[in-house]
């Protein structure tokens, strides 16, 4: 992975707590059993399973291989929608700009993951800066 640094951690680790705030808020707005109550509830898990690893925690502590492996599938939803919107815009457009930092943390969350999913490191923000 390139360009880890801790500037880029905590722009990860502020857009990942945005998500968990956003997802939180309209959850219930949703029946229960429904597919966008689904979908968000599977949002705020991977999201919290991407919080807990750039908080470094050992995320093993917490969270079992299946459950990573499963935190990808929401990850990798918002990226492809992120990059999506993003297309329909100029690039430098206010439109475009404003969904750079969410790809770029959602690629890196993804790819911290698929790291510790891999070589299951208990302290993987520490092993990458």
């Amino acid at each position: 992975m390139e360009n880890i640094n801790q500037e880029n951690l905590r722009i990860a680790y502020n857009e990942v707590s945005l998500i968990i705030k956003k997802c939180e808020n309209i959850h219930n707005k949703f029946k229960e059993g429904s597919s966008q109550h689904t979908l968000l509830r599977n949002r705020i898990k991977s999201m919290h399973i991407s919080k807990c690893i750039l908080e470094n925690k050992n995320v093993y502590d917490y969270y079992s291989q299946k459950e990573l492996e499963d935190a990808l599938k929401p990850i990798i939803s918002i990226i492809h929608k992120c990059a999506k919107a993003q297309e329909k815009y100029d690039v430098n457009t206010k439109q475009y700009n404003r969904y750079i930092n969410m790809l770029s943390s959602m690629t890196l969350c993804k790819c911290i993951i698929e790291e510790c999913i891999n070589k299951k490191s208990l302290n993987m923000i520490r092993d990458l800066v």
